[in-house]
């Protein structure tokens, strides 16, 4: 029983561990700002390249938003 229990603990760490490290790597194609730096550990799960694009900021409880243009 002791053997079948360590068995069972076995797995399940490499399987989670297996998952893990799949999951920290860069989305294919993306790639970090020439003039920024990553912070160690991280890594990129979303990525969307444009050129130019706008973003809707809220600025108080009545959802009232400002655009800022990037």
């Amino acid at each position: 029983m002791k053997k079948m229990i360590a068995v069972i603990f076995s797995l399940f760490f490499v399987l989670t561990t297996l998952g893990v490290s799949a999951a920290d790597q860069d989305r294919k194609g993306s790639r970090d700002h020439p003039l920024l730096t990553r912070m160690p550990d991280f890594f990129i799960s979303e990525y969307k390249d444009t050129e130019f694009d706008s973003y809707k900021f809220p600025v108080d409880q009545n959802k009232k938003t400002v655009p800022v243009n990037v």
